[in-house]
């Protein structure tokens, strides 16, 4: 392919990527304005970080270059940013992701973290050809530890699919992940196995990167509540006055019974949450209360206790949840104060569409 050939299918390929994170930038400013949970927001960073990359990325290919002196060496710039760029536009995807399948840090989360500190140390302090081989390592190493991120999400995302509408969605989010290892593949094979297409297929890891983003991206900024319902599996949400009196109750759509009685659910978390002022001697926040593989996540308001009952605790779930719970206290405080517990139908309607807007998967 002649130079010319080479600069358009190298600008091509970058332009592809450019609009598609722009236009997920634009969507997600949207919805991060009417959702600000943390999942979205580390997603969002890392759009914002991976567009910076390809930016950078063009004026190394053009040529521009900037050299400052830094810890005793000589560093070139642009190929610095880029490289920082990518990777903390891989972290924070990791953590994205972490964060829709966990509640907290795990292992996986806080050796990647590690991993990219020390790979940032490594180009700055990279004089020598051991240094090279230490940092190349790290950077293998990281991928290693992003993979196995990403990997768990996707299963954790396909399997005991519940709901049939998922299925269609979710081809999307599977499609960006496949395209990501092939693409990958590709580029990495090109590089090692023929250096003469290197300037070609080498390329394509950017457009498998990118698109994968916005395809993963895409879901799980308009469809979040898909990917927690089914991968947290709720099944059900107490709302209740803080003496263990129920108000309100849903099942989700996922739930395979519904055997759970309001009113005993609510007095016996009640007794817990007593207990433990009684030993404690003053007021204990309860969040989460787990029995082995089954976990009830807390959300306290001002007059009114959130209860939900799901198999796998996650940061967006949580989030999600008490913005609910807060919504149905707004809406039901005063009716609660003047001491009516049984809600009309019109009320109760109310409060599911609160709730539907934010989770559309409730029965």
């Amino acid at each position: 392919m002649s130079f010319w050939g080479l600069t358009l299918w190298f600008i091509l390929i970058r332009l592809v990527v450019t609009v598609e994170l722009a236009v997920l930038i634009y969507i997600m400013v949207w919805i991060i304005k009417k959702h600000r949970y943390v999942p979205l927001i580390l997603y969002f960073l890392s759009l914002i970080l991976m567009l910076l990359a390809v930016f950078v990325d063009m004026l190394g290919y053009f040529g521009v270059s900037i050299e400052v002196s830094m810890v005793g060496r000589s560093l070139e710039l642009v190929d610095f940013l880029f490289t920082e760029f990518v990777v903390s536009a891989i972290v924070m995807w990791a953590l994205s992701l972490h964060f829709t399948d966990h509640d907290r840090f795990t292992w996986a989360a806080l050796l990647l973290i590690m991993i990219a500190s020390a790979a940032t140390i490594g180009e700055l302090l990279e004089v020598s050809l051991f240094a090279e081989i230490v940092n190349l390592t790290l950077e293998m190493l990281g991928l290693g530890v992003f993979a196995y991120i990403v990997v768990s999400h996707y299963v954790k995302s396909r399997w005991g699919l519940r709901i049939s509408s998922m299925r269609k969605l979710l081809v999307l989010y599977i499609a960006g992940f496949l395209l990501l290892i092939v693409t990958g593949a590709v580029s990495l094979g090109a590089v090692v196995l023929d250096p003469k297409t290197e300037a070609t297929l080498g390329h394509l890891w950017v457009l498998g990167l990118g698109t994968s983003l916005f395809l993963s991206g895409f879901l799980l900024v308009r469809y979040p509540t898909i990917l927690f319902v089914n991968i947290s599996r709720p099944k059900k949400y107490i709302l209740a006055t803080k003496d263990g009196t129920p108000i309100l109750s849903f099942s989700f759509i996922s739930s395979d019974s519904d055997d759970l009685d309001p009113e005993i659910v609510g007095s016996a978390l009640s007794g817990i949450s007593s207990l433990l002022k009684t030993i404690a001697g003053t007021e204990v926040p309860l969040k989460s209360i787990s029995f082995g593989d089954y976990h009830i996540m807390v959300f306290v308001g001002k007059i009114l206790v959130g209860y939900l009952f799901v198999e796998k605790p996650s940061r967006i779930i949580r989030e999600s949840m008490a913005k609910i719970t807060d919504e149905l206290e707004e809406l039901l405080s005063s009716i609660v104060e003047e001491g009516f517990v049984v809600l009309a139908p019109k009320i109760i309607a109310k409060a599911k569409k609160k709730v539907a807007d934010i989770i559309p998967y409730i029965e």
